[in-house]
Formats: structure tokens, C-alpha cells, sequence
């Protein structure tokens, strides 16, 4: 089941308080027509509950199951979803015409803070502008695929 994108943040808080990991979907590139922008978010529990929409609901079902993988590996992945071809029958329809993405997914939870969710949520509750960074491809070691710096991290 998917909730609403407007629940996110209970969402949020209803795992975090039950120290349950997440798994945060971000989009990290659009090219062309899509259902939503770079920078915008879901999140998946371990149990296949999710809340917020990436595509207008045909490949959240898919993220659901990579986020499975996440969950699993500790390690983030990139799922990338094109529809600019036209012969494809599967991603077709529902994300926006004729149009790509790609969505980082990693794991947040007690042993990263749930970070960075944890601060973007800390900053829309208090009403303060913030900024974050996330490695969305790496070939160095020291710099994996998924990690972040929070503005306030130094």
C-alpha cells in the first residue's frame, strides 16, 4: 500500500519512533516528460508500506521490491526507469510521456540517523532553509554510492 505524499512525514515519524529502517527513493535525474522532478522523495518500509509518489504509481511497485535489496545489502542502488522508446509496453504509461529517471535508493536508519530525511524533516519543521548533498556515482571507496553531507555537518 502507498500512502499519500502528504503523509510522508508521519510516515516518517511512525518508523523512526519504532526504530524500524526505511528505505528512501530519490529522484536524482528526469530527462523529458515525468510524473515528478529531481529531489523529490518515498519512502519504503521493511513490511512494502510506502508513502509518496515518484511516477504517478507504475514503477513504485518495482521500487518497492528493489528496496528489498537495500534493505538486505545495507547498500544504496540507482533504479533507472525510460519511457522515451516507442516499444516499450511495460514503463509505457503512467510516468509522464515520453520521459526518464533515475532514483537513488538507500537505507536510513538508527545507525545513519536516518539521515538525511531526519534534517530535511528537522528543517520543515522549523520552518528554516537547509541544503544537503547525496553521491549519486562514485568509483571511489571512501565515497559510495548514497553518501551524504548535511549543510550543517561541516
Amino acid at each position: 500500500m502507498i500512502a499519500n505524499s502528504t503523509a510522508l512525514s508521519d510516515f516518517y515519524a511512525t518508523y523512526r519512533q519504532l526504530g524500524e529502517p526505511l528505505v528512501l527513493a530519490t529522484i536524482i535525474e528526469t530527462i523529458g516528460s515525468t510524473y515528478r522532478k529531481a529531489g523529490a522523495q518515498m519512502l519504503i518500509a521493511h513490511n512494502g508500506q510506502a508513502a509518496g509518489l515518484l511516477s504517478g504509481g507504475c514503477a513504485e511497485s518495482d521500487l518497492i521490491e528493489r528496496a528489498q535489496r537495500v534493505f538486505t545489502s545495507g547498500q544504496a542502488e540507482i533504479a533507472t526507469f525510460d519511457t522515451r522508446g516507442s516499444d516499450d509496453v511495460i514503463w509505457g504509461i503512467g510516468l509522464g510521456c515520453e520521459g526518464a529517471m533515475r532514483i537513488l535508493l538507500s537505507r536510513i536508519d538508527n545507525a545513519n540517523d536516518y539521515q538525511p530525511f531526519a534534517y530535511i524533516s528537522e528543517c520543515k519543521e522549523q520552518h528554516r532553509r537547509g541544503a544537503f548533498a547525496l553521491v549519486v556515482e562514485s568509483h571511489n571507496d571512501a565515497l559510495p554510492l548514497g553518501a551524504m553531507w548535511l549543510r550543517d555537518s561541516g
